[in-house]
């Protein structure tokens, strides 16, 4: 089985996606950024890669968060989800057309890739308890 990595990254109670290039069988979707493992990486080396591949980031990958499969071009996946930290948002987008910040009610509207909307019903009670958990920091 091949792996796939995914970012979760929050900031001000939101979360960061980004929009695929309009070609593909999954063009112009959105997702959480991260991408395939090469043979021999880790999962957090093949993010961390990734992210600095795709948006020129130096990042912190913390802790998997959950995992979910899908199916591309025949071959069977698991995509790992990290809590990952970054220093400053992308400013650099070679393999998407647009970065945006989204609420989780938000992303419930957004056309997301397959896997990257199985990926979300997951991880949908962890974006609500720490989006939650940082309004009540900030509002203290």
């Amino acid at each position: 089985m091949a792996l796939s990595t995914a970012a979760v990254i929050l900031k001000d109670r939101k979360v960061l996606l980004a929009q695929r290039m309009p070609t593909g069988s999954m063009g112009s979707r959105w997702e959480f950024p991260g991408g395939k493992a090469e043979k021999g990486e880790t999962p957090e080396e093949a993010l961390a890669r990734e992210l600095e591949e795709e948006f020129d980031l130096t990042v912190a990958v913390k802790e998997p968060l959950c995992t979910t499969e899908f199916f591309h071009k025949g071959i069977s996946f698991t995509l790992v989800a990290f809590r990952v930290e970054i220093e400053h948002p992308p400013a650099i987008l070679k393999a998407h057309t647009q970065i945006g910040w989204f609420t989780v009610d938000e992303i419930e509207q957004l056309c997301l890739a397959d896997s990257d909307r199985s990926l979300f019903e997951k991880l949908k009670p962890y974006l609500i308890s720490q989006c939650q958990v940082e309004w009540s920091r900030s509002s203290e």
